[in-house]
């Protein structure tokens, strides 16, 4: 009996130590060994965690306020476009320091830079809580980094300040090497979830092709469509930005005239970058599934690849989450220092005309007669 009683006494012991080691363990997570990334999106924020073990969950979903959309409204307007950091020239600087001075004075006594820094940070405080109530509150996130919807006029700024009035740090993913603005937009992100576009642009004509993405962000409330060229670090784009086409507009609107002006938002950035035809897309967003929305995209394949053998590759799957789990990746290249550095690049000239014009010859009046019947219902929309 007594060896009994000293065996149980032995396996409470060690298994009461173990326990509380284990829970010193989880509960002492330190925020750097996990990579934050936040996806903000119009309609809706999401975000996503990386561990250092390769586990890479899905944290949270948060819809937005309508305060949230508004910002998001008036900063897709170029009137509302200013100077902002990084200054091309000194005078820039000089000219855009009153402003500056009263986002200092602001955060000074406690308030947030801009109107536009509060509803920006509202989002990341949730997406933050909601992050840390689905890992059990064993962490506290001090830092992250996020990509946005590419509108006009929302500034690297922005970012970082309505990342430190929400509490965290802002993790730079760009470099200004390559880009005037440092921020990270969604198209990036989509790229760096499906693991694409992590080597150098190439400028070679044979490789444009091969360097250009058909991206379309399609949920309830908006519907954002970028030809994206280049790199995940280097990207060049037109893109087409609507908060009226959304899923949910679908009620307010008569069907056929709907998906009708979805299909010609689809096709106006095809038709405006003819020249090279992107040979992947990437699906995302959450009301990509929606059937109708497929048959519409298909009729677009049909239509812009009919002369080919086959259309685009197309990657879907984990549509609301990608654009976040891509920007976790990027964190944690950037902490880890793995990511692609590609030169910047120079575009190749022959007899004073760059390749892409030189290749738009023989292209377009191939496609001549096709492009002016496009043209023509986009221009009537």
């Amino acid at each position: 009996m007594n060896r009994i009683k000293m065996r149980t006494a032995l396996f409470l012991l060690f298994f009461l130590r173990f326990d509380c080691c284990s829970c010193a363990t989880v509960h002492g997570i330190n925020s750097s060994s996990i990579n934050v990334g936040f996806h903000l999106n119009y309609g809706y924020g999401t975000a996503a965690i990386l561990h250092l073990n390769g586990t890479l969950l899905a944290t949270a979903r948060v819809n937005s306020t309508s305060q949230y959309r508004s910002t998001f409204e008036k900063l897709s307007l170029t009137k509302h476009e200013h100077l902002a950091p990084p200054y091309d020239t000194p005078l820039h600087r000089w000219a855009d320091a009153a402003r500056q001075h009263l986002r200092s004075a602001r955060k000074a006594v406690g308030l947030p830079a801009s109107d536009d820094v509060e509803s920006l940070s509202t989002l990341i405080s949730s997406l933050v809580s909601a992050s840390e109530e689905a890992l059990g509150h064993i962490v506290d996130i001090k830092d992250a980094a996020a990509s946005v919807t590419h509108l006009c006029a929302i500034y690297d700024e922005d970012l970082y300040d309505a990342f430190e009035y929400a509490g965290l740090s802002y993790i730079q993913i760009m470099n200004d090497t390559y880009h005037r603005t440092l921020l990270t937009y969604e198209s990036s992100a989509a790229l760096a979830g499906w693991g694409l576009g992590f080597g150098p642009f190439e400028y070679q004509a044979e490789a444009l092709d091969h360097n250009a993405y058909f991206i379309i962000d399609f949920t309830n409330n908006s519907l954002a469509v970028y030809y994206t060229r280049g790199s995940v670090y280097l990207v060049q784009e037109y893109f087409n930005i609507s908060f009226t086409l959304g899923l949910s507009n679908l009620q307010t609107t008569d069907d056929s005239v709907y998906w009708e002006t979805v299909k010609i938002t689809l096709l106006k950035v095809l038709v405006n970058q003819r020249v090279h035809k992107p040979w992947t897309a990437i699906l995302t967003g959450e009301s990509v599934t929606d059937s109708r929305f497929r048959n519409v995209f298909d009729e677009v394949v049909r239509a812009w690849w009919k002369e080919e053998e086959t259309g685009p590759r197309i990657f879907e799957g984990d549509e609301v989450y990608v654009q976040a789990k891509g920007v976790a990746d990027l964190v944690r290249r950037q902490k880890s220092g793995e990511r692609e550095r590609p030169e910047r690049p120079r575009m190749q000239v022959m007899s004073g005309v760059d390749i892409s014009r030189q290749q738009t010859l023989d292209v377009a009046y191939r496609h001549s007669q096709e492009i002016s019947k496009l043209e023509v219902r986009v221009n009537q929309v």
